[in-house]
């Protein structure tokens, strides 16, 4: 390791499409994880949404 990254236990993917209704409370509920000391990273993949999703 280089001393920039951090070593996670759980990675999310997260595909997008016109989710700006819902992805704040996926983010949340995602990152409320942290909380139990899980270590973790969320990856947002947005395919062209047109809703300001992203």
């Amino acid at each position: 390791m280089d001393g920039t990254t951090v070593p996670c236990d759980l990675s999310v993917i997260v595909p997008v499409y016109n989710a700006a209704g819902t992805i704040e409370r996926v983010a949340g509920d995602v990152l409320a994880l942290r909380r139990e000391g899980v270590r973790c990273q969320v990856i947002f993949v947005d395919d062209a949404s047109t809703d300001g999703s992203m």
